[in-house]
């Protein structure tokens, strides 16, 4: 059993060597994910280091809500809601910070763009000096 496993696992190596490409990567584009990771302790600021605004306020605002309704629980005296609560704040802390450390280690991943072919194929307007077909004329194939 160990042979087979240590056969896959030289298998797996050797494909992803012969997969692999040398890209340029953009030094100014590189991001820590250690220091992503440490930052995103409070939630929405490892985000903001990794250029994802919208999803920073999101997750400093859910932190905000979910922990104003910890406070109200927990001086209202419902046990059961402000653990509920609690979970909360510890899973959105926890989402927080790998997503942080995601998105640095994705930072140098290249971005596949879709090509304009559809805008380039389009035939162009007719200017107001050109002759305008007929649409009832078909042309005929040879």
């Amino acid at each position: 059993m160990k042979k087979i496993s240590l056969l896959l696992i030289c298998l797996f190596l050797l494909m992803e060597l012969s997969i692999a490409q040398e890209s340029y990567i953009d030094s100014t584009k590189i991001k820590d994910p250690k220091l992503a990771w440490k930052l995103s302790i409070l939630p929405g600021l490892g985000q903001i280091y990794n250029g994802k605004y919208v999803k920073a306020a999101i997750l400093a605002l859910g932190q905000t809500y979910v922990v104003s309704k910890f406070h109200t629980y927990e001086s209202s005296g419902s046990i059961g809601k402000r653990n509920t609560y609690a979970w909360w704040i510890a899973g959105l802390m926890i989402y927080s910070m790998l997503d942080a450390y995601v998105d640095a280690q994705l930072s140098t991943f290249p971005v596949k763009t879709e090509p304009d072919d559809a805008v380039e194929n389009e035939p162009s307007p007719p200017e107001a000096g050109d002759a305008q077909p007929d649409p009832d004329k078909r042309p005929t194939g040879q």
